[in-house]
């Protein structure tokens, strides 16, 4: 949506650009001291209209190729605003996606903390109690990556 209002912006600014450089009149004029003077209004009687061939083939090809350019650049720009925008999500995702981790090993480490007997099951739904030690070294493991990553 952007660059389709870019473009038919840049296209009217185009045309009435060259309408413009188109539209101006030159005048010649002689002074008193005999300089030839140009200007794009008369300043006396003596000022003479000057007629000049423009070549529009060149005018029209020179354009092409600027708006070939500019719509190269707002390609190049929106590539670029979607990348950020697809990076900038993704780090928003990473965001949360470590803020849930972080609660989760907060409740755990809680857990821990509260004196809650703490296992494991198997496969056949066996509990395996773990060790005192064991469960030193997990919550100095849980400290550890809540001051690293939360």
């Amino acid at each position: 949506m952007f660059s389709l209002t870019c473009r038919f912006l840049l296209s009217l600014f185009l045309l009435f650009f060259l309408s413009v450089a188109n539209s101006g009149e030159i005048y010649k004029w002689v002074d008193e001291r005999g300089r030839t003077h140009y200007g794009d209004r008369p300043t006396n009687d003596n000022a003479k209209k000057i007629e000049l061939e423009v070549d529009q083939t060149q005018n029209t090809e020179v354009s092409d190729k600027q708006v070939n350019l500019q719509e190269k650049v707002l390609k190049a720009y929106d590539r670029k605003r979607a990348w950020k925008e697809q990076e900038q999500r993704k780090k928003e995702e990473q965001k949360t996606q470590r803020k849930i981790e972080c609660a989760k090993i907060r409740i755990k480490l809680k857990e821990y903390k509260d004196g809650f007997r703490i296992y494991t099951e198997d496969d056949q739904g066996n509990r395996t109690y773990i060790s005192e030690e064991q469960r030193a070294k997990d919550e100095k493991e849980m400290k550890e990556a809540l001051e690293k990553n939360c």
